[in-house]
């Protein structure tokens, strides 16, 4: 078994090892380049139940993507398949492989040296952000952004609650009331707002297609 630490620098090391081979020197990171450099075959298929798989055949290399994936979703899909064939054979179990390729895609979309120098500037911005990191969705991004600072990250659909993350080391709040009417802000200008309370702020970004609305909010406590 393996600790956080030795999951996340195998993470590290097999993302970088990648991302070489791939000559990818800044984002986007495009993960069809990657299958090209290690001569992975993709094939979109239709397959029930899930969006990927990913398996040898004949000393070959595949992953299938199941057919109509949204573009990031394939990407993420990519990503995770790709890491999973390449995660070092030493971590035999299937579940923990995948488990280990879940954030490897996230570290692949959106690469430790580039990210952080990307974060560093300034106070963070979803949609700048988005612009760099263009193939990764934007709630891949803002949940990878919580490994570089201390931040909840909120995730509603439609307006409701579909995932809350936090890096703070007191764990995880639930959703506080002004958090909730700056999502139905949002929900209703379809634009970024904000809003401060007490020792805490918070911007939500609506993130809007047709008729499905995402809203993620960022919220800091001080």
């Amino acid at each position: 078994m393996y600790d956080f630490d030795e999951r996340e620098a195998i993470i590290e090391q097999t993302a970088e090892r990648l991302l070489a081979a791939a000559r990818i020197t800044e984002p986007p990171v495009l993960p069809e380049r990657i299958a090209r450099a290690l001569r992975i075959n993709v094939l979109d298929r239709d397959l029930p139940m899930r969006r990927g798989q990913s398996y040898r055949y004949r000393g070959m290399k595949f992953v299938d993507i199941g057919k109509g994936a949204r573009a990031e979703r394939r990407n993420f899909t990519l990503a995770h398949e790709i890491m999973e064939l390449e995660l070092p054979d030493a971590i035999a179990a299937k579940d923990l492989r995948h488990e280990i390729a879940v954030r490897g895609a996230a570290a692949l979309l959106c690469p430790t040296p580039f990210f952080r120098a990307a974060c560093t500037p300034g106070p963070f911005d979803l949609f700048e952000l988005k612009a760099t990191f263009s193939t990764a969705s934007h709630e891949v991004i803002a949940l990878r952004s919580l490994d570089f600072a201390e931040a909840i990250i909120t995730v509603f659909d439609n307006g409701r609650l579909k995932n809350r993350q936090t890096s703070h080391p007191f764990g995880i709040q639930p959703v506080s009331p002004p958090e909730r009417e700056l999502l139905r802000r949002a929900m209703r200008s379809g634009k970024v707002e904000n809003e401060t309370w007490d020792a805490a702020s918070a911007t939500a970004y609506p993130v809007f297609e047709n008729d499905f609305k995402r809203v993620i909010l960022h919220t800091l406590l001080d």
